[in-house]
């Protein structure tokens, strides 16, 4: 966990482990340990002298963005040394202004710890960012797993002595109980077996726990349970009280193993590279889900004990990782996961701090790339109850995408990258406070709004559809990508976008630094469009069916809930399909979540949903190369005369 040390720790040296801008200087090896504190959380961690900042975060449960996984390449994993700075490598001169650098910021991927050290958090790096609401559930009436049932245990007779199991194994049922359940009988547990009224809560096949009705009168202890919706990005758990299925409270943070790489790719190759690394992952997931449970319990004013069972929903990926699975065999072809079928788990064995006899269950996964969340997303979306032909999109640094209606499932995976969620992009930024989510061309200028309505801080994935889809129509970005220099934009665009000539771009925002739209970005979101619109183009020609056909697409998660239905159609990501045919359907993932962990039926549809499910690997499709080249393209098909 978090709070442990890292046993998987390389050595360091005493003079200096291996800088990555050089060797490493002999000496013997150590163990010294330094403390390192971060500002303004209060959060600290010790490790071993010479950990870089970055990795002393995540032992702190913090998770610094670190795009590209700590290979300097993106300069966003800043922090301010408080007091001495080391001193910066080469990388930090190049990618660090010298006024910062003189104000002690370094790169938490190079800064080494050799001593003890305060380090300040810039932004916007944040543990707990962001609650994003999944779909009311009202209408649904609760089945859960978990439920109770009240018995009167018969007192035993010298003609009918039986023990207090066979009793109550009688009045409950034939269920199996766990050891710590038999303590809590026996005399002097507080459970009333001679004779006394009691209600057992069984969660699946076991009774977990017993609790006295005393004087007669019925206690009804609590039940609850938490949908947990794991992303690459971001993590987020519901509370829910399991008798109204209503929702108690909601937490969310950051994903920590971010500081291994904003992709998914980036942290398969962590593994391959030192499979220690999955040690390490397994932790700082489970470790950020287990803080989530106990802040929304915390929030409802509850114990964690009361919670009896958790729900995961997650990518293939990130499902492995969690249950620590080794999840390498996804980065290399034919990508076949350990496990796709659903887990019913123990959740001490699985490391989560809720009841000590609670359930852990895992939705199923379809394939490598096409998790449980999809499978969740089918849940909450309905697709398979549906006449309708519609397209559901849950886009991500994965994204997974679901073509079907009543009677056939289509699905595949597009390796869209980390650009819709700010990844790869100079200025991005997921979907917190202070990102730009919106961009348009009014009064000759380009107006912006950002979440939250506060000053700039970066792009987000619907900001920076935004500002392509706009800066196309000004011819600031011609359809090939190209961003060419002002000198040939026309003069209403040099009149009203402002060019930065260092790194070269066009700035969108003004703040404490400007945040601006570069030439490797516009090829970063290229990239990602291609992939998504190549991808649901090749399932509608797998289904025999054109755009026309389609009655609705369905955007789920962050990026689908910021994102504007009309720059994605115009930019050419989404099929040709009217704007009112595009709706966001929020947090998709944790609803299918939620209704596994409050509806025993959706389980079982979970499963029939998997089983249904009609994979496509795009990688082996004849057409898909094409079909991605022509989808590079930015704009809609009859704005730029391609027939993707």
């Amino acid at each position: 966990m978090a709070e442990a040390e890292d046993a998987s720790a390389p050595l360091q040296t005493e003079a200096g482990a291996a800088s990555l801008d050089g060797p490493a200087a002999p000496g013997r090896l150590s163990l010294a340990m330094v403390e390192v504190h971060f500002l303004p959380l209060g959060a600290s961690a010790r490790v071993p002298a010479g950990t870089v900042a970055l990795d002393a975060a995540a032992e702190a449960a913090i998770a610094l963005e670190a795009p590209c996984g700590g290979r300097r390449l993106c300069g966003k994993c800043r922090v301010a040394f408080v007091g001495d700075p080391p001193d910066p490598t080469a990388v930090e001169r190049e990618l660090i202004g010298a006024g910062d650098l003189a104000a002690g910021v370094r790169l938490a991927c190079r800064a080494r710890l050799e001593t003890d050290a305060t380090l300040r958090l810039l932004p916007p790096a944040r543990v707990d960012w962001w609650k994003m609401a999944a779909t009311d559930l009202a209408g649904v009436e609760p089945d859960p797993c978990v439920h109770t049932v009240r018995c009167q245990l018969p007192a035993a007779t010298l003609s009918s002595p039986a023990a207090i199991t066979t009793r109550l194994r009688h009045e409950v049922g034939a269920l199996s109980l766990p050891l710590a359940v038999l303590r809590s009988l026996s005399s002097g547990g507080g459970a009333a077996p001679a004779g006394g009224a009691l209600q057992a809560v069984v969660v699946g096949e076991e009774i977990v726990d017993v609790w006295p009705c005393g004087g007669g009168a019925v206690v009804a202890p609590p039940l609850h349970g938490v949908a947990v919706d794991i992303g690459t990005t971001t993590i987020v758990g519901y509370l829910m009280d399991l008798r109204s299925g209503r929702q108690l409270a909601a937490a969310s943070a950051m994903n920590p193993q971010a500081s291994f790489g904003a992709d998914i790719i980036s942290r398969l190759h962590a593994i391959l590279d030192d499979p220690h690394n999955l040690t390490r992952l397994r932790d700082l997931v489970v470790g950020a889900v287990a803080r989530i449970i106990v802040r929304a319990c915390r929030e409802a004013g509850c114990p964690p004990e009361s919670v009896y069972e958790v729900t995961i929903a997650a990518n293939t990926c990130m499902q492995h990782l969690f249950l620590g699975l080794d999840a390498s065999p996804l980065a290399v072809s034919p990508f076949a996961p350990v496990v796709t079928e659903a887990l019913d788990l123990p959740a001490a064995e699985v490391g989560l701090p809720i009841h000590p006899r609670g359930r852990v269950y895992v939705l199923p996964n379809v394939a490598g790339f096409v998790g449980s969340d999809a499978v969740a997303g089918l849940l909450a979306s309905g697709l398979a109850h549906d006449d309708r032909w519609r397209l559901f999109l849950d886009i991500g640094t994965n994204a997974e995408i679901v073509l079907g209606r009543r009677g056939r499932l289509l699905t595949c995976s597009a390796a869209a990258g980390p650009a819709f969620e700010g990844g790869n992009i100079s200025c991005g930024t997921v979907a917190r406070e202070g990102a730009v989510s919106r961009v348009r061309w009014e009064g000759g200028q380009l107006r912006v709004e950002t979440v939250g309505g506060s000053a700039a801080t970066g792009v987000c994935g619907s900001g920076l559809i935004d500002a392509v889809c706009t800066l196309v129509d000004l011819g600031v970005v011609l359809p090939s990508g190209l961003l060419p220099p002002p000198e040939r934009w026309s003069a209403a665009a040099r009149a009203g976008v402002r060019w930065a000539g260092s790194p070269g771009g066009v700035v969108l925002a003004e703040a404490d630094r400007p945040v601006v739209l570069t030439q490797g970005d516009v090829r970063q979101l290229q990239l990602a469009k291609g992939a998504v619109r190549a991808a649901c183009e090749i399932l509608l020609r797998t289904a025999g069916i054109e755009a026309t056909d389609l009655g609705e697409v369905l955007l789920a998660g962050a990026f689908g809930n910021y994102l504007d239905p009309g720059s994605a159609l115009e930019l050419g990501l989404l099929p040709a399909v009217p704007p009112q045919a595009v709706r966001s359907i929020g947090n998709a993932s944790g609803t299918g979540a939620k209704l596994a962990l409050l509806v025993r039926a959706a389980r079982e549809e979970a499963t029939v949903l998997r089983d249904a499910a009609e994979y496509v690997e795009l990688s082996v499709h004849p057409e898909f190369q094409a079909v991605f080249m022509e989808a590079l393209a930015l704009g809609s098909e009859d704005r730029r005369g391609i027939n993707c």
